[in-house]
């Protein structure tokens, strides 16, 4: 029985790692979208197309706020320690 745990365990670890990537790269393509959509999309006079691209980039980045917190409830205890310790070195430095 305990190993049925620890592969429910591994395989939502590893659901929760794969919508963390997903919501990273729609993250990451939004932004670009708001940065070079003005010059390579659409004309740069047009200033409801950026705040829209701003308004998506936006939502899109709280939705990576959330699947983050339900990815570090996911990850066994080590491995959210040194996470957090990571970050907040990161932080405190940056």
């Amino acid at each position: 029985m305990q190993a049925h745990t620890t592969t429910g365990d591994y395989r939502e670890s590893t659901k929760a790692t794969v919508r963390l990537v997903l919501w990273t790269l729609a993250w990451a393509a939004t932004l670009a979208l708001a940065k070079f959509g003005p010059d390579l999309l659409w004309d740069p006079q047009q200033p409801v197309a950026s705040w829209a691209a701003v308004a998506v980039n936006l939502a899109v980045g709280i939705g990576w706020i959330v699947a983050f917190t339900r990815f570090l409830q996911r990850v066994d205890e080590l491995q959210r320690k040194v996470m957090q310790e990571a970050l907040a070195i990161s932080l405190g430095a940056g």
